[in-house]
């Protein structure tokens, strides 16, 4: 059984296949003008990037899904929405006192361990995005993961303490409202910067592996789009898309 909270739109479940799912069938049926957001406790088939599962003890975590309507981002502009979502979770960390960076393109590092990752599916019609489903992991509660996740964390083994998890959602969807309302008003430069100042291994050399080949690089930029530049020892400047580039950490 699904429950609302009405001041924040959020629809809670216990127990889901995937969030991402709700929202797809909700957005299948209904007209979507507002936030909507689906949560749940538990989550049998989480995604994240490409292949991956998203691994989640019951009722410990953030599990959810936002639906969006954007105003006026074009197919090419997308990536604003990642930047938003990322910042948001940033900004929630902070509240905490936690510092962390953006790994690109959605991942939430504290250190140089994973905290959060995001999922983000678009609808476009013609040159626009339309709606988009935009998919939360955030680790909150989780003191123990599985040997095949390399580099976990979360806000327990970072402050030793426990939270509600709802309510960490609740101010977690604040954020996001607030970012998404500085989009919607065309804040798309500052949105744009404070992503580049959050970047992990922004204008750092870090060793990268693309084409099954190591090499030092430097992050430049990223574009709306999602394309990462990377500038090489040689000055060779090269774009990359998701599953292109690998960080060597």
């Amino acid at each position: 059984m699904v429950r609302q909270i009405p001041s924040q739109k959020i629809n809670w479940t216990e127990e889901c296949n995937s969030t991402n799912d709700l929202a797809r069938e909700f957005l299948n049926n209904n007209e979507c003008n507002d936030v909507v957001v689906f949560a749940a406790h538990k989550q049998i088939s989480g995604r994240g990037q490409g292949s991956n599962k998203w691994c989640s003890d019951d009722y410990k975590n953030i599990t959810c899904s936002i639906i969006i309507k954007p105003v006026n981002i074009l197919m090419h502009e997308q990536f604003y929405i990642s930047m938003i979502t990322s910042l948001a979770a940033r900004e929630l960390l902070l509240l905490h006192n936690i510092t962390s960076t953006i790994k690109w393109p959605n991942d939430i590092y504290v250190n140089n361990n994973k905290i959060g990752g995001i999922l983000i599916e678009h609808n476009i019609i013609g040159s626009y995005v339309t709606n988009s489903i935009i998919g939360i992991g955030f680790n909150i509660n989780q003191s123990t993961f599985p040997d095949t996740i390399p580099n976990p964390t979360s806000l327990y083994n970072e402050l030793k303490n426990t939270f509600n998890v709802e309510e960490e959602l609740s101010i977690l969807v604040n954020f996001f409202n607030k970012w998404l309302t500085l989009l919607n008003s065309g804040e798309k430069e500052m949105i744009y910067n404070e992503y580049l100042r959050s970047l992990f291994g922004f204008n750092e050399w870090r060793n990268f592996k693309a084409d099954n080949t190591v090499f030092s690089g430097k992050i430049t930029n990223v574009e709306t789009n999602g394309e990462i530049k990377i500038i090489d020892k040689k000055n060779n400047t090269n774009g990359y898309f998701f599953k292109e580039i690998e960080f060597i950490i």
